[in-house]
């Protein structure tokens, strides 16, 4: 199965093959048992415990924020939701501040109740590698229909917890997963997707009443408690909180999708992964991030560097070892 042509992975059928993986964990050195403990900070507490040195730039290619290299200025996309703002009253809220703990401390509580357990002993056709696959082609799409990140971890909770509950066929795990996707765009996208641009994306695959029938068995699975807690309502709770006004959007979003993508990580508690993001991202020299933004291995795998690609490798592996902590 070839994945390299963005054109042909946004439209296609797949062919649900095992690919002999042993473990498609991202982190297998990194990652410990006891890492699936729940943390117990909360949002409000994060800069009280920041680490104000990680050991993120790459060490093969030194860097330096003197060097001649300057930051590329930053070029940010009007989403579907900017289509619609003549129709949307975009209100301001007046001081966040004085909402955030009982919005955090409300999220926090049901935490525990949306994460997935092991879908693996239920599973016997449906691996690790096919998910990651799956995972990975939903990232294409989603990016392609300029889905939110909240959407695209929506559908990844749905869809852990689905297979937790439901034993699934190969041949429906494309399916299960655009129809998760489906979900979360309803829960987030002003404008979601009509059954037959779904049916459009699986090349036909699938017929309008497979989706629907798919949506139906999934909402009775999950007992329709959709609102599940994300690491990317985390972290944008984290950069409202914090008031960060130069984040990396692009570098959060690529950190986030690999750590969700990986099905040992997925299952610790979101809170987590947003904090480990979080403070990995906060530990980076500024004007490197840019750099990287610039030419970013995973958005421009054609106009990279060799630096870039360590660079993102560096952050990569830091928010695995904070993680394991």
């Amino acid at each position: 199965m070839s994945l390299e042509s963005p054109v042909t992975r946004l439209s296609q059928s797949y062919d649900w093959l095992d690919q002999d993986v042993l473990s498609c964990s991202l982190f297998a050195n990194s990652y410990l048992e006891t890492s699936l403990q729940p943390p117990t900070a909360s949002a409000l507490e994060l800069e009280s415990g920041r680490e104000t040195s990680l050991p993120v730039t790459p060490i093969t290619t030194p860097y330096t924020a003197s060097s001649n290299q300057e930051a590329p200025p930053r070029h940010k996309k009007v989403g579907r939701g900017g289509v619609l703002s003549r129709y949307v009253h975009k209100y301001e809220c007046e001081d966040f501040m004085e909402y955030a703990v009982d919005i955090f401390g409300w999220k926090k509580s049901i935490e525990e109740g949306y994460i997935p357990g092991f879908w693996e002993q239920v599973q016997s056709e449906v691996t690790p590698s096919m998910r990651l696959s799956l995972l990975d082609w939903m990232v294409d799409i989603s990016r392609e229909l300029e889905f939110s990140l909240e959407t695209w971890c929506l559908a990844v909770n749905y869809l852990d917890r689905f297979l937790e509950t439901q034993l699934l066929s190969k041949d429906c795990l494309q399916l299960a997963g655009l129809t998760t996707l489906w979900l979360g765009a309803k829960q987030e996208e002003l404008c979601p997707p009509c059954t037959e641009e779904l049916v459009a994306l699986c090349a036909d695959s699938y017929s309008t009443m497979n989706f629907k029938h798919m949506e139906l068995i999934i909402l009775a699975k999950l007992k329709f408690s959709l609102a599940a807690p994300t690491p990317a309502f985390y972290l944008s709770h984290l950069v409202a909180v914090e008031d960060e006004k130069d984040w990396s959007e692009d570098l959060s979003r690529h950190l986030v999708e690999l750590v969700m993508e990986d099905h040992i990580l997925a299952r610790l508690s979101p809170s987590k992964i947003a904090h480990s993001i979080f403070k990995v991202i906060k530990a980076c020299d500024v004007t490197a991030i840019r750099i990287l933004e610039g030419s970013c291995p995973k958005c421009e795998p054609h106009n990279t560097d060799q630096w870039c690609k360590d660079f993102f490798q560096a952050c990569l592996q830091r928010v695995a070892d904070v993680l394991s902590v």
